[in-house]
């Protein structure tokens, strides 16, 4: 169980100057990036990952130019200029299990040929050889692609199908600032398990001091104005950089994961077996058991 928060703030600085020394020499010479794939969707660690960027852009003085979502084909993408990085969002959505972010990095790389592409921390998975071949391929077309992973297993995978620049970096949210619980605790065990494709544990019913569920539902009204958000960029200003838009995005995120952390803090032991919620129980100093998912 985790639960010493002395050497939890330890290890969270350690995972953050590990992010530094993986990222800022790839980032050497860029004081600007657009950044793609912004999770407009409910599960909260996406949003985590995604804050932590945002973070770790601002804390080194990087601005973000350009921001955008996945749901666009390459013809919704602007022109940028030649000294602007291209970022993808980390996740774990790298792979054939999600195939619509995996087209959007394959919209990238032809849409930035020249510019420097950097997919931030993932995890990969192939279900398919044939889809990890195709992906290889890919990859193959950009000379300056960056491939960031964040465990072992992926670290294995990239440097198999990718033959240049790969790197094995922590997860984007450490990059979250401190927080404290944000709630009483309501429960004893507090189960926030998977209910997707990666679920690997069926658990049992709740008794009275226990509580089970996942992070993966919310108020449809948050897709709904970033979904305008974007189209409003799109159509009235021209698909160019918008403050408009990364206001919009960061306010969906940042509540997203305040009700993941409201979640997480109504339980005196949260068991999960979801990374994120391990990674913010580990930030707000809540004890908690890690299970493993399908791939591990």
């Amino acid at each position: 169980m985790y639960k010493d928060n002395q050497l939890t703030n330890l290890r969270i600085g350690e995972l953050k100057s590990n992010i530094d020394e993986i990222l800022l020499p790839i980032l050497k010479g860029y004081d600007r990036v657009a950044i793609f794939d912004f999770p407009n969707y409910a599960n909260v660690g996406d949003s985590a990952i995604w804050l932590g960027q945002e973070s770790f852009l601002a804390e080194h003085d990087i601005f973000i130019l350009h921001v955008d979502d996945c749901y666009h084909g390459a013809r919704g993408y602007p022109k940028l200029p030649s000294d602007v990085a291209v970022l993808i969002n980390g996740g774990g959505n790298f792979g054939d299990i999600y195939p619509r972010h995996q087209k959007l990095r394959e919209l990238l790389i032809s849409q930035y040929p020249n510019h420097r592409i950097i997919q931030l921390p993932q995890s990969i998975h192939f279900q398919r050889e044939s889809e990890e071949l195709r992906c290889a391929d890919s990859l193959k077309l950009h000379s300056d692609f960056h491939l960031i992973v964040r465990d072992e297993a992926s670290f294995n995978i990239a440097k198999r199908i990718h033959s240049g620049h790969s790197y094995l970096c922590p997860d984007m949210a450490f990059y979250l600032k401190k927080t404290p619980r944000m709630s009483q605790q309501d429960f004893h065990i507090l189960g926030l398990l998977r209910t997707d494709c990666e679920q690997k544990y069926e658990h049992d019913e709740a008794d009275q001091d226990s509580f089970f569920c996942d992070w993966v539902q919310e108020n449809r009204n948050i897709f709904r104005v970033v979904n305008w958000a974007s189209r409003f960029d799109r159509r009235l200003l021209g698909g160019t950089s918008s403050r408009f838009r990364k206001l919009i995005y960061s306010w969906a995120a940042n509540l997203r994961l305040r009700r993941g952390c409201l979640l997480l803090s109504s339980g005196q032991v949260v068991i999960t077996d979801r990374l994120h919620a391990h990674v913010l129980c580990t930030i707000m100093g809540i004890p908690h058991v890690v299970l493993d998912n399908t791939y591990g």
